[in-house]
């Protein structure tokens, strides 16, 4: 298999664009009711446009690869940090998933490395993370 390339999925950045639409909503019925000043105004524009641009600009800084012999976790836009955990050091993998992730089929894949100081990878939002879980366990030699 070539190598995977993963990112975050935008369904678990929900919350933020549920914030998005309430503090939006927010600003339109006290606007409606009473004026709103400019700086208020620009406030809800900014926070808004935040908890919109937040999710892009992970998903842009961080890629997941399963390469055929490790997994590599690069973070950053300017420096890139790369963390390598080989397959075969691999000790533990743990897939975790809340309510809302069960329902729309996200999860984090949190890999732990044997070998110390490559510590551990937390693949965070990955969509279909059965999937993945199951080829990094194959991968690892687990038949469980």
């Amino acid at each position: 298999m070539a190598t995977v390339k993963l990112k975050p999925s935008r369904k678990s950045f929900l919350l933020n664009y549920f914030l998005t639409l309430v503090i939006v909503a927010f600003y339109f019925f006290v606007s409606a009711k009473q004026k709103v000043g400019i700086e208020i105004t620009a406030l809800v524009a900014i926070i808004s446009f935040f908890f919109l641009l937040e999710p892009e600009i992970q998903r842009f800084m961080i890629d997941y690869l399963l390469e055929d012999d490790q997994i590599v976790e690069v973070k950053g836009l300017i420096t890139k940090k790369k963390t390598f955990i080989p397959y075969h050091t691999v000790s533990r993998v743990h897939l975790s998933k809340g309510i809302i992730g069960r329902i729309l089929n996200y999860g984090t894949i949190i890999v732990t490395s044997s070998a110390g100081m490559e510590g551990s990878i937390s693949m965070k939002g990955i969509h279909n993370p059965e999937k993945y879980l199951k080829y990094i366990q194959k991968k690892i030699g687990y038949h469980g």
